[in-house]
């Protein structure tokens, strides 16, 4: 027999012969693909705990459920679960908010659609619903205003729970983009609200004057971040979610200046505002409503322990101006 290297093309490999370089690879266990999230979560920059929570959110929307992801971590992940979880995680290593990517959000117990045209509901603003059931009357009817309302999170909240609570309510939501417009119409029509709130366009208080609202309650997120901090938030927030939804532009309390000089002409005698408001302008926005018209302002902290939200009454009739 001939010695020396073998003819180019004399053997094939074993591995042809065996059919290997055909063999599926093997599945992803679920311990694995949650290690591999939160890892390249990070090294996009993303916080190790905010990668954790995410996740364990991506592999909710694979189809396991949270008892399956605790009991049994050495399962593994279908094709199509791990061909899913790698197009989320494309879009996230850019920044895109997992929200968008997902295309909704959890908010108290509705399931709002989230997109570019609308802020994406953050906890702190359930809290600002709370405050707001709080200061509402119990009893009998109640009129209310969503100035801003972008998703229609907060009127939509409040909907749902005075149906609930089987309170009959008129309430009005506002915002001056079409586009979040349409957001909200829609989530009013995937959480069954969409015969509890009347949405309306415009800027400001406007569209409720148009109205001739006398409201039990007016509460506002409205946007509130300085120019100068826009310019610095996350890429997520920052090129993902509308400007206009976030910063006035160059008065950071141009709509509290609004609200605090207009808003007590929509409220009836001893009703009230609740807005959320930027911790760092607490004090200058609670000053705003040191005037005549407002009884009662007073700064509220979320569960962080922040100044986040300011409540305040109108004063009895013969306080105001004729």
């Amino acid at each position: 027999m001939a010695t020396g290297a073998p003819q180019s093309g004399l053997y094939r490999p074993c591995a042809t012969i065996l059919g290997w370089e055909n063999a599926p690879k093997p599945l992803m266990l679920l311990i694995e693909a949650q290690t591999w999230l939160i890892q390249t979560l990070i090294n996009a920059g993303i916080e190790p705990a905010e990668a954790e929570a995410e996740s364990r959110w991506m592999l909710l929307e694979t189809g396991l459920s949270a008892v399956q992801m605790r009991l049994n971590p050495d399962q593994p992940l279908s094709a199509a679960s791990e061909k899913q979880l790698k197009q989320m995680l494309e879009r996230r290593q850019k920044r895109e908010p997992l929200q968008h990517i997902l295309g909704h959000q959890p908010f108290w117990d509705l399931n709002l659609k989230v997109s570019p045209d609308v802020l994406i509901p953050r906890p702190e603003t359930e809290e600002l619903v709370e405050l707001a059931l709080a200061y509402l009357p119990t009893q009998g009817p109640v009129q209310i205003a969503d100035m801003g309302t972008g998703s229609g999170a907060i009127a939509l909240a409040l909907a749902q729970t005075l149906q609930k609570r089987g309170q009959p309510a008129e309430i009005w939501a506002s915002d001056l983009s079409e586009g979040a417009l349409a957001v909200a119409q829609e989530n009013a029509q995937r959480n069954q609200l969409e015969k509890r709130v009347l949405w309306l366009q415009g800027d400001g208080l406007t569209p409720f004057f148009k109205q001739a609202l006398q409201l039990d309650l007016l509460v506002s997120n409205p946007p509130y971040i300085p120019l100068k901090d826009w310019q610095e938030l996350a890429p997520e927030v920052k090129d993902f979610e509308p400007r206009l939804a976030l910063t006035p532009g160059e008065d950071a309390l141009l709509f509290y200046r609004l609200l605090a000089s207009e808003g007590s002409h929509l409220l009836k005698a001893e009703a009230w505002l609740c807005v959320e408001l930027d911790h760092g302008m607490a004090q200058a926005t609670l000053a705003l409503f040191q005037i005549p018209t407002w009884q009662n302002a007073a700064l509220k902290k979320d569960l962080r322990g922040c100044w986040r939200f300011l409540c305040a009454q109108k004063s009895p009739s013969k306080h105001h101006s004729p």
